[in-house]
């Protein structure tokens, strides 16, 4: 973990709390809630219905309007890195937001938000991202049949960089000899690493 003064971590408050208070507003008149004026906040606020989708999925016992308000700020924020800015490591991504979670929310929040992203984590969104990123292709192409190597034009080299991410972002090893012939080959087997 990254100390109090870490300026990354700073900057991840600051974002919370932007959040929050958009969250706020938003609940009391979403007509004229205007973006957060945090960057990432705001940022975040336009890519809303794929990272509340995504929270959905992680949390179905619980709708989006239940989640008690820090906690969904800090889950917001953790997904939108996790899976549209992915810039950070994974496991850096969801101690931030653990963090985040004992120092604003209750005693239950840190254990909540570790569920929910570790569930983030293995959806089929994120991986479809992580492979598109990799390979430098397109979203739209990645249909579960699509082959890597014929339709997405990738090579050898190209998938064992993509290997590598994710043995390191999953910590996991891909068994030797293992050679994904379609996206829908290679999530199912990173899903079932979870299984």
């Amino acid at each position: 973990m990254k100390t109090a003064s870490d300026p990354r971590h700073l900057a991840r408050q600051k974002t919370v709390q932007s959040l929050f208070a958009w969250q706020a507003q938003n609940e009391i008149s979403p007509q004229q809630a205007k973006l957060p004026s945090d960057p990432k906040a705001a940022a975040l606020a336009q890519n809303l219905k794929i990272v509340d989708r995504l929270i959905k999925a992680a949390a179905p016992e619980w709708e989006i309007n239940k989640i008690n308000q820090i906690d969904l700020a800090i889950l917001r924020l953790a997904v939108y890195e996790l899976v549209i800015e992915t810039k950070e490591p994974s496991k850096v991504i969801i101690d931030e937001a653990v963090e985040l979670a004992k120092e604003f929310g209750n005693e239950a929040s840190p254990s909540f938000i570790n569920g929910a992203l570790g569930q983030v984590l293995i959806n089929p969104i994120r991986l479809q991202k992580i492979i598109a990123d990799k390979l430098g292709v397109d979203e739209d192409r990645l249909e579960a049949s699509a082959d890597l190597y014929r339709d997405l034009n990738a090579t050898d080299l190209e998938i064992g960089d993509l290997f590598a991410f994710l043995e390191k972002d999953y910590n996991f090893v891909f068994e030797p000899g293992f050679k994904p012939h379609t996206v829908g080959d290679l999530i199912s087997y990173v899903e079932d690493q979870f299984a």
